[in-house]
């Protein structure tokens, strides 16, 4: 059976309509434009201090995701250590292009934090600079 070239067309518009819909587009930029990596390591999870501050440093990176986009697209955060230890208190800081929706400064912090420890793994410090949105980490407040 021959499809004719009405159905053909409508059966091909279809096709790209439904592409189109499942295509996602970031309407900001997520391309990873600086790096910096603190020197200094911590081993994960070995049970002693550098697990304190692993762990502090995913409680700062939920406030930053957090609230970042919802305080004109920056913030600056302190973050006592998980276990009172003030050894493993994190620094960190966010900032997304303040013309971006609160939704796309979270997607694109999101993004940053993907990349900020895919490149400086276990790292006691790291900042990454996307092209609409950083964020940073360090061990020492680096804001004074």
């Amino acid at each position: 059976m021959e499809m004719s070239p009405k159905w053909s067309i409508i059966v091909v518009s279809i096709c790209f309509i439904i592409i189109a819909c499942n295509t996602t587009v970031n309407s900001f930029d997520t391309d990873l434009k600086e790096r910096t990596c603190n020197g200094d390591t911590y081993p994960r999870g070995n049970g002693g201090g550098e697990l304190q501050f692993e762990c502090t440093v995913n409680r700062l990176m939920r406030y930053l995701l957090n609230f970042t986009p919802r305080n004109d697209s920056r913030w600056y955060y302190t973050v006592d250590s998980c276990y009172d230890s003030a050894e493993s208190t994190a620094y960190g800081y966010g900032e997304c292009t303040p013309t971006l929706s609160q939704q796309d400064c979270f997607n694109c912090m999101m993004h940053a934090h993907d990349d900020l420890f895919k490149v400086c793994t276990h790292s006691v410090g790291a900042q990454v600079r996307l092209g609409d949105c950083k964020m940073r980490y360090e061990k020492y407040d680096f804001a004074h």
